[in-house]
């Protein structure tokens, strides 16, 4: 049995949409799809395959998850899985802790990028390791980059992938009400939390430019040509936008580019099927 595990928040279109079994076909074995949250109670057997991914993953929240599936000993596989170091607890949102942390969290995390020397943890490089095969969505040179399978989705093949010429929206996407970002009159804020892929996309695609504190939202803007800042609150962020130099030294766009390193991947895999 193949058993496809991510994080399956319903409020979080990131979240929920980020498994490669929405975008892929996967043959004829017997399939599974599972809450991450969820994995300890499958009976999962040594002959059995565990995709994991995708989704910020490398999240202390999840490490003992990902402890259980290595004792049940089947064949593991990473996809576009990520770190996911928060740099400091969660504040309530109109608290004045809040409200300061909106004004340097980018600095601090430019600080923990320059002195992390390695990305990953000791923990996180181990399993990593470990696993039958692993792909991750940060740009880094340890292990195989595999951007997040949701390029796939459909939604991208329906708009023009530059600037949007034809608006001056600028937009913002808050991740969730822990890190509030401030609007002004030349911005317009759209939900994020508690909708569906589509119609976030469908927001991006008509904005020229987006702030967010969304992952998934960056991403997805940047495959659909836009300009983005990001308001960084984990390292999830750091590693997010180099990868469009790397799309952009194979001459392919990033959606182009994103669509094949996963579609690279599913041939790589097909061994532990």
């Amino acid at each position: 049995m193949v058993f496809f595990a991510h994080e399956q928040n319903p409020l979080n279109p990131g979240d929920s949409s980020c498994s490669p079994a929405s975008y892929l076909d996967f043959g004829s074995k017997v399939q599974k799809f599972v809450c991450i949250r969820n994995i300890e109670n499958e009976k999962i057997r040594s002959s059995d395959t565990v995709i994991l991914g995708g989704g910020g993953l490398l999240n202390g929240t999840f490490h003992p998850l990902i402890d259980s599936i290595f004792q049940k000993n089947p064949r593991i596989i990473f996809w576009s899985i990520g770190t996911n170091l928060h740099f400091w607890a969660q504040p309530p949102r109109n608290s004045i802790l809040g409200t300061f942390n909106s004004y340097i969290l980018s600095a601090k995390a430019k600080g923990i990028n320059w002195k992390r020397n390695n990305i990953y943890t000791k923990y996180e490089s181990e399993v990593l390791t470990k696993a039958s095969l692993s792909g991750v969505r940060d740009y880094q040179d340890e292990f195989t980059i595999i951007p997040c399978p949701t390029c796939l989705h459909p939604i991208f093949d329906d708009f023009t992938f530059h600037p949007n010429k034809n608006t001056e929206i600028k937009g913002i996407f808050e991740h969730s009400s822990f890190f509030p970002l401030k609007e002004n009159k030349k911005q317009k804020k759209f939900d994020y939390i508690g909708r569906d892929m589509v119609s976030v996309v469908t927001d991006i695609a008509s904005c020229s430019s987006i702030v967010t504190s969304s992952y998934h939202c960056a991403y997805w803007g940047m495959l659909l040509g836009k300009q983005v800042s990001i308001r960084s609150f984990s390292t999830k962020h750091l590693y997010l936008k180099p990868l469009l130099q790397v799309a952009k030294s194979q001459g392919l766009s990033f959606l182009h580019w994103s669509r094949k390193r996963n579609l690279e991947f599913r041939n790589e895999i097909e061994q532990f099927l």
